[in-house]
């Protein structure tokens, strides 16, 4: 336990020390930037992030591939699938500039330019995860923390010589969310340099049907859990004025803490999971232990984030975004809420996911269908947006809870011998 407990500590704390530069970012962001172009900014940031929701399973799904890939063949994966990120990210490009027209009429962008910028964004956002599945893959779980935390740490950097030497404005916000992801791409083959010494070997013909068919289900999860995490800041932006949207993403901002707080640990739990999937001893007693220890953890961190954020909501939303933003302090305690009980759903999921459990994913895409069909009919505001958020959050923490303990597909009590 002592050493499990190890394992999670330093990945934990360096991926929130990121998560701290990324809140420095936003704070930066809502200082410098109308409440109008922060809401704005954020609309197409949470449409990025569902857009490449393929882009959070690739660490898991190249980590994957590469622990149950017998006899390694480190250095042909790294090699192709670093040649397919960047063939997506010119695919990416390629058929994201005909949206441009769609893209500014749906979320009221007036700069063609923005929008064409929101595209290389999403283009590009593929890079990073790739070099952190090389990492994850290989063990390397504090290195592979450092190029997490490496990303909103660059961000920021590039925000303070953009946005605030330069007053770029929205355009130099949406650059500067851009250019870290190439960095740390980068900077994973050079991590990742010894494996180029090796002799390069044929990938068995299963390889690559097994990661695609891992790779579709998984991106399935996470596009529904991106969903959970981000579609409500779009609908919000969609449905309601843009002032009220941009008060919604101020307090959808700060509520995220809880979420990222807790959802740091999955970087070791799924590895560990499917690791203890080859155990030959009770694999599945093994694995719930990890998925238990991950809960326990989790709960604890989002507890801790959600009382500190109901207590001092409207100092906090005075401090990111002015003396307005104090009146999004219902917003927030809701959302906060919202967001550390997904963090749990997300951690079930995942766990699930490891362990070829894909019964879940109904799960998430009934949440998410009920979630846009109750808001679309029965939230006259956007406050009842985030309280159904919250209540169906909560109807799937309890659903996927049971899943888990439900014998898998195929499993069978034995009965008693006679």
């Amino acid at each position: 336990m002592r050493t499990l407990l190890a394992l999670y500590l330093w990945p934990t704390i360096l991926i929130n020390l990121g998560n701290a530069f990324a809140y420095l970012f936003q704070l930066m962001l809502a200082r410098s930037l109308t409440i109008a172009d922060f809401g704005a900014f954020n609309a197409l940031f949470s449409l990025v992030n569902i857009m490449a929701a393929t882009a959070s399973i690739v660490p898991f799904a190249i980590a994957r591939g590469m622990i149950l890939t017998p006899g390694g063949g480190a250095r042909s994966i790294i090699e192709q699938t670093s040649t397919g990120g960047l063939l997506i990210a010119a695919v990416t490009a390629t058929v994201g500039f005909p949206l441009v027209g769609p893209l500014c009429a749906a979320l009221k962008i007036e700069q063609s330019r923005t929008a064409l910028l929101a595209i290389a964004l999403l283009a590009t956002t593929f890079l990073c995860p790739i070099a952190v599945g090389w990492l994850q893959g290989t063990g390397r779980y504090l290195a592979a923390a450092v190029a997490l935390a490496g990303l909103p740490a660059l961000r920021l950097a590039f925000g303070a010589w953009l946005v605030l030497g330069l007053a770029g404005g929205i355009d130099a916000a949406l650059i500067a969310a851009m250019l870290p992801g190439p960095l740390v791409f980068v900077a994973g083959l050079v991590a990742m340099r010894a494996a180029f010494c090796l002799p390069r070997t044929r990938l068995p013909p299963s390889f690559w049907p097994d990661f695609g068919r891992f790779t579709l289900s998984a991106s399935t999860s996470a596009v529904l859990l991106l969903g959970f995490w981000s579609l409500d800041m779009v609908l919000v932006r969609a449905w309601f004025p843009i002032d009220q949207s941009g008060l919604y993403a101020v307090a959808a901002v700060l509520a995220r803490i809880p979420l990222l707080i807790s959802i740091a640990l999955v970087i070791v739990l799924f590895p560990e999971a499917t690791r203890a999937g080859l155990s030959g001893d009770n694999p599945e007693r093994a694995g719930r232990r990890v998925l238990l220890l991950n809960l326990a953890l989790a709960t604890s961190f989002g507890l801790a984030a959600v009382t500190v954020l109901s207590l001092a909501a409207e100092p906090l939303l005075v401090m990111l975004a002015g003396p307005d933003a104090a009146q999004a302090a219902p917003l927030l305690r809701v959302l906060c809420f919202a967001m550390a009980t997904l963090a749990l759903v997300q951690i079930i999921a995942t766990y699930l996911m490891a362990r070829n459990r894909h019964g879940v994913l109904l799960l998430l895409a009934a949440g998410i269908i009920g979630f846009v069909a109750l808001s679309k009919s029965l939230a006259p505001t956007p406050l009842s947006v985030a309280c159904w958020l919250a209540t169906i959050l909560t109807i799937e923490l309890a659903a996927s809870l049971t899943l888990v303990w439900l014998p898998p597909a195929g499993m069978t009590r034995r009965p008693a011998d006679a």
